[in-house]
Protein backbone atom coordinates (compact mmCIF):
# COMPACT_ATOMS: atom_id res chain seq x y z
CA UNK A 1 0.00 0.00 0.00
CA UNK A 2 0.87 3.35 -0.82
CA UNK A 3 0.73 6.71 1.43
CA UNK A 4 -1.72 9.13 0.26
CA UNK A 5 -0.17 11.91 -1.18
CA UNK A 6 1.02 15.22 0.73
CA UNK A 7 -1.74 18.13 -0.40
CA UNK A 8 0.60 21.35 -0.58
CA UNK A 9 -1.34 24.71 -0.43
CA UNK A 10 1.61 26.45 -1.02
CA UNK A 11 2.06 26.77 -4.41
CA UNK A 12 3.95 30.49 -4.19
CA UNK A 13 6.06 29.09 -1.31
CA UNK A 14 5.30 31.77 0.63
CA UNK A 15 4.66 29.59 4.09
CA UNK A 16 6.76 26.66 4.53
CA UNK A 17 10.21 28.30 5.04
CA UNK A 18 8.45 29.93 7.78
CA UNK A 19 9.14 28.95 11.23
CA UNK A 20 6.02 27.54 13.29
CA UNK A 21 5.91 30.79 15.34
CA UNK A 22 6.08 32.62 12.11
CA UNK A 23 2.92 30.88 10.59
CA UNK A 24 0.78 31.38 13.75
CA UNK A 25 1.37 34.91 14.06
CA UNK A 26 0.40 35.29 10.11
CA UNK A 27 -2.54 33.05 10.36
CA UNK A 28 -4.00 35.12 13.26
CA UNK A 29 -3.56 38.36 11.02
CA UNK A 30 -6.56 36.43 9.15
CA UNK A 31 -9.95 37.71 10.78
CA UNK A 32 -12.01 34.43 9.08
CA UNK A 33 -9.91 31.87 11.13
CA UNK A 34 -9.87 33.65 14.42
CA UNK A 35 -13.38 34.51 14.41
CA UNK A 36 -14.40 30.58 13.05
CA UNK A 37 -12.10 29.78 16.38
CA UNK A 38 -13.97 31.79 18.60
CA UNK A 39 -17.11 30.33 16.92
CA UNK A 40 -15.97 27.07 16.89
CA UNK A 41 -15.47 26.87 20.82
CA UNK A 42 -18.71 28.50 21.71
CA UNK A 43 -20.54 25.83 19.43
CA UNK A 44 -19.27 23.14 21.37
CA UNK A 45 -20.04 24.50 24.59
CA UNK A 46 -23.07 24.26 23.22
CA UNK A 47 -23.40 20.87 21.70
CA UNK A 48 -21.69 19.19 24.86
CA UNK A 49 -23.92 21.26 27.39
CA UNK A 50 -27.25 20.19 25.55
CA UNK A 51 -25.65 16.21 25.81
CA UNK A 52 -24.62 16.70 29.23
CA UNK A 53 -26.67 18.82 31.05
CA UNK A 54 -30.21 17.61 30.43
CA UNK A 55 -29.98 14.00 32.34
CA UNK A 56 -29.30 16.49 35.72
CA UNK A 57 -31.67 19.04 34.68
CA UNK A 58 -33.98 15.64 33.96
CA UNK A 59 -33.52 14.51 37.81
CA UNK A 60 -33.96 17.34 39.14
CA UNK A 61 -37.10 17.92 37.60
CA UNK A 62 -38.25 14.94 38.53
CA UNK A 63 -37.81 12.48 35.52
CA UNK A 64 -37.56 9.10 36.79
CA UNK A 65 -40.21 7.23 34.72
CA UNK A 66 -41.08 3.61 36.18
CA UNK A 67 -37.28 2.18 36.74
CA UNK A 68 -36.66 5.39 38.49
CA UNK A 69 -33.80 6.58 36.24
CA UNK A 70 -35.39 7.35 32.82
CA UNK A 71 -33.62 10.77 33.55
CA UNK A 72 -30.23 8.64 32.94
CA UNK A 73 -32.07 8.07 29.16
CA UNK A 74 -32.09 11.85 28.19
CA UNK A 75 -28.95 12.56 26.77
CA UNK A 76 -30.27 9.71 23.86
CA UNK A 77 -33.15 12.75 22.83
CA UNK A 78 -30.47 14.97 22.43
CA UNK A 79 -28.30 12.75 20.10
CA UNK A 80 -31.47 11.70 18.47
CA UNK A 81 -31.93 15.42 17.56
CA UNK A 82 -28.34 15.78 15.93
CA UNK A 83 -28.87 12.65 14.17
CA UNK A 84 -31.87 14.35 12.40
CA UNK A 85 -29.65 17.43 11.42
CA UNK A 86 -27.00 15.36 10.66
CA UNK A 87 -29.66 13.25 8.21
CA UNK A 88 -30.95 16.85 6.86
CA UNK A 89 -27.79 18.44 6.46
CA UNK A 90 -26.65 15.37 4.21
CA UNK A 91 -30.18 16.16 2.10
CA UNK A 92 -29.83 19.15 1.90
CA UNK A 93 -26.64 21.14 1.53
CA UNK A 94 -25.33 22.06 -0.92
CA UNK A 95 -27.71 21.42 -3.55
CA UNK A 96 -30.88 23.21 -1.54
CA UNK A 97 -29.00 25.00 0.77
CA UNK A 98 -25.79 26.48 1.44
CA UNK A 99 -23.59 25.74 4.42
CA UNK A 100 -23.54 29.94 5.35
CA UNK A 101 -27.62 29.56 5.24
CA UNK A 102 -27.33 26.76 7.73
CA UNK A 103 -24.82 28.13 9.91
CA UNK A 104 -27.69 30.82 10.23
CA UNK A 105 -30.81 29.20 10.38
CA UNK A 106 -28.58 26.99 13.27
CA UNK A 107 -27.64 30.23 15.15
CA UNK A 108 -31.24 31.82 15.15
CA UNK A 109 -32.66 28.28 16.14
CA UNK A 110 -30.16 27.93 19.23
CA UNK A 111 -31.02 31.69 20.04
CA UNK A 112 -34.69 31.23 19.83
CA UNK A 113 -34.71 27.54 21.73
CA UNK A 114 -32.25 29.41 24.49
CA UNK A 115 -34.85 31.90 25.24
CA UNK A 116 -37.46 29.56 25.62
CA UNK A 117 -35.95 27.13 27.81
CA UNK A 118 -35.07 30.26 30.28
CA UNK A 119 -38.70 31.61 30.10
CA UNK A 120 -40.64 28.37 29.80
CA UNK A 121 -42.38 26.63 33.12
CA UNK A 122 -40.75 23.50 33.99
CA UNK A 123 -43.98 22.44 35.03
CA UNK A 124 -45.60 22.41 31.36
CA UNK A 125 -45.67 18.63 30.66
CA UNK A 126 -45.77 16.57 27.23
CA UNK A 127 -47.00 12.98 27.17
CA UNK A 128 -45.41 11.13 23.94
CA UNK A 129 -46.32 7.90 23.24
CA UNK A 130 -44.54 4.82 25.23
CA UNK A 131 -42.40 7.18 27.80
CA UNK A 132 -43.23 9.15 30.91
CA UNK A 133 -44.42 12.55 31.15
CA UNK A 134 -41.87 14.84 30.16
CA UNK A 135 -41.43 18.50 30.74
CA UNK A 136 -41.25 20.83 27.74
CA UNK A 137 -38.26 21.92 28.69
CA UNK A 138 -36.53 19.12 28.62
CA UNK A 139 -38.13 18.66 25.66
CA UNK A 140 -36.09 21.77 24.17
CA UNK A 141 -33.28 21.40 25.45
CA UNK A 142 -32.50 18.03 23.71
CA UNK A 143 -33.87 19.86 20.30
CA UNK A 144 -30.73 22.22 21.10
CA UNK A 145 -28.82 18.72 19.45
CA UNK A 146 -30.71 20.01 16.23
CA UNK A 147 -29.35 23.40 16.35
CA UNK A 148 -26.03 22.16 17.09
CA UNK A 149 -25.97 19.64 13.70
CA UNK A 150 -24.57 21.84 11.31
CA UNK A 151 -22.29 23.46 12.83
CA UNK A 152 -19.30 21.78 12.65
CA UNK A 153 -19.28 21.50 8.88
CA UNK A 154 -20.14 24.90 8.39
CA UNK A 155 -18.04 26.90 10.54
CA UNK A 156 -14.80 24.16 9.27
CA UNK A 157 -14.69 25.61 5.53
CA UNK A 158 -15.86 28.79 6.37
CA UNK A 159 -13.09 29.42 9.05
CA UNK A 160 -10.47 28.37 6.14
CA UNK A 161 -11.68 29.75 3.24
CA UNK A 162 -8.58 32.00 1.41
CA UNK A 163 -5.92 30.70 3.72
CA UNK A 164 -4.12 29.32 1.09
CA UNK A 165 -0.39 28.12 2.54
CA UNK A 166 -2.10 28.67 6.22
CA UNK A 167 -4.50 26.30 5.65
CA UNK A 168 -2.68 23.45 7.66
CA UNK A 169 -1.68 25.80 10.49
CA UNK A 170 -5.13 27.03 10.35
CA UNK A 171 -6.54 23.84 10.62
CA UNK A 172 -4.40 23.00 13.52
CA UNK A 173 -5.82 26.50 15.61
CA UNK A 174 -8.72 25.32 14.46
CA UNK A 175 -9.09 22.03 16.59
CA UNK A 176 -8.28 24.14 19.36
CA UNK A 177 -11.60 25.29 19.60
CA UNK A 178 -12.75 21.73 21.27
CA UNK A 179 -11.46 23.29 24.61
CA UNK A 180 -14.34 24.81 24.69
CA UNK A 181 -16.55 21.68 25.53
CA UNK A 182 -14.19 21.42 28.45
CA UNK A 183 -14.32 24.69 30.07
CA UNK A 184 -17.83 26.07 29.51
CA UNK A 185 -19.25 23.24 31.46
CA UNK A 186 -17.79 23.74 34.79
CA UNK A 187 -19.12 27.50 34.14
CA UNK A 188 -22.66 25.89 33.59
CA UNK A 189 -22.24 23.90 37.06
CA UNK A 190 -21.13 27.03 38.82
CA UNK A 191 -23.49 28.73 38.33
CA UNK A 192 -26.39 26.17 38.54
CA UNK A 193 -24.98 25.19 42.14
CA UNK A 194 -25.04 29.11 43.17
CA UNK A 195 -28.62 30.03 41.74
CA UNK A 196 -29.40 26.46 43.65
CA UNK A 197 -27.64 27.47 46.78
CA UNK A 198 -29.33 30.82 46.84
CA UNK A 199 -32.61 29.54 46.04
CA UNK A 200 -32.41 27.01 49.12
CA UNK A 201 -30.97 29.89 51.67
CA UNK A 202 -34.18 31.62 50.47
CA UNK A 203 -37.06 28.54 50.45
CA UNK A 204 -37.91 29.17 47.17
CA UNK A 205 -36.84 26.15 45.49
CA UNK A 206 -40.33 25.06 44.96
CA UNK A 207 -41.47 28.43 43.26
CA UNK A 208 -38.51 29.46 41.77
CA UNK A 209 -36.58 28.04 38.52
CA UNK A 210 -33.44 26.05 38.93
CA UNK A 211 -30.09 26.62 38.28
CA UNK A 212 -30.32 23.90 35.89
CA UNK A 213 -32.96 26.05 34.07
CA UNK A 214 -31.71 29.39 34.25
CA UNK A 215 -28.12 28.51 33.63
CA UNK A 216 -28.81 27.85 29.67
CA UNK A 217 -28.97 31.35 29.75
CA UNK A 218 -25.23 31.16 28.89
CA UNK A 219 -25.48 29.59 25.28
CA UNK A 220 -26.96 32.95 24.22
CA UNK A 221 -23.60 34.26 23.71
CA UNK A 222 -22.63 31.12 22.00
CA UNK A 223 -25.24 31.17 19.17
CA UNK A 224 -25.36 34.53 18.71
CA UNK A 225 -21.91 34.34 17.92
CA UNK A 226 -22.63 31.58 15.19
CA UNK A 227 -24.96 33.22 13.77
CA UNK A 228 -22.96 36.75 13.81
CA UNK A 229 -20.46 34.74 11.84
CA UNK A 230 -22.61 33.12 9.69
CA UNK A 231 -23.98 36.33 8.24
CA UNK A 232 -20.79 38.82 8.09
CA UNK A 233 -17.63 36.95 10.61
CA UNK A 234 -16.82 34.66 7.57
CA UNK A 235 -16.49 37.31 5.15
CA UNK A 236 -13.78 39.41 7.00
CA UNK A 237 -10.27 39.11 5.45
CA UNK A 238 -8.88 42.01 7.39
CA UNK A 239 -9.02 43.54 10.72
Amino acid sequence: MSPLPEIDLDEDGNVTHLSIFKQIRNAFRRPQLVLGVITLMLYLSAEVLAGDSIGAFGKQLGVYGSEGNFYLKLTSFTMSAMVVGYILGITLIPKYVSQVTALKASGILGVILVLVIVWISPKIMIQLPGIPNLPAVILLVALLGLANALCWPAIWPMALEDLGGYTKIGSAILIMGIIGGAVFPLFYGLITENINALNSAAGTQEVSKSGNQIAYLMLLPSYLMILFYAVKGHKYRRW
